[in-house]
């Protein structure tokens, strides 16, 4: 999510910065994460998009079922219908689908955004968002090895946040998802 609006803030002619946690593309500990491979498949294949490129019968009963009484039906109703245009965009980025993809979702974006002027700012863990008078103006964010303190001041702020299985005592996650993402932006 934080590449796509990455990119896409950046075809709309915006000024972007990116600021991650861990490394950009990485995937598992303070990277992209264990989804983030881009690799999974259902009995189908990767796209829940029918061959022809249309929605797929029984998408959004798949992505309820695959959610166990979880999935926000709302949210599952717009990934089954956004997932034809979402596929040609991804395409157009050079990803591939099927169930024989080889390299990730997340790899072929990072190509993309470090190919792009925009600015990246890896192992930077983003600590507060700057608001004033209930507007977000910016974000607070500190280099996780040199302890730097960098502002970021922005007309817009997009946060992509992670899961928050270190709040539980017992999960199988990376330390580093902990949370605090969701933090940040209550």
């Amino acid at each position: 999510a934080a590449l796509r609006a990455a990119i896409e803030a950046q075809n709309a002619g915006a000024r972007v910065a990116l600021a991650v946690k861990g490394q950009l593309g990485g995937v598992g500990l303070r990277g992209g994460g264990a989804t983030a491979s881009g690799t999974a498949t259902d009995r189908r294949g990767f796209w829940p998009v029918a061959p022809d490129g249309g929605p797929l019968s029984g998408a959004y009963e798949d992505v309820v079922q695959l959610g166990l009484g979880m999935a926000d039906p709302v949210i599952a109703r717009i990934v089954a219908e956004e997932a034809p245009a979402s596929r040609r965009v991804l395409a157009r980025l050079g990803v591939g689908g099927g169930p024989r993809q080889i390299f990730s979702v997340v790899s072929i974006l990072a190509g993309v955004v470090r190919a792009s002027p925009c600015a990246v700012h890896e192992d930077t863990m983003i600590t507060r968002l700057l608001v004033d008078g209930g507007r977000c103006l910016g974000a607070v964010g500190v280099g996780e090895r040199s302890g730097e303190i960098i502002i970021f001041r922005a007309g817009a702020v997009i946060l992509c946040t992670g899961g928050a299985a270190g709040l539980f005592k017992h999960n199988v996650h990376p330390s580093c998802v902990t949370g605090d993402g969701y933090s940040i932006g209550y």
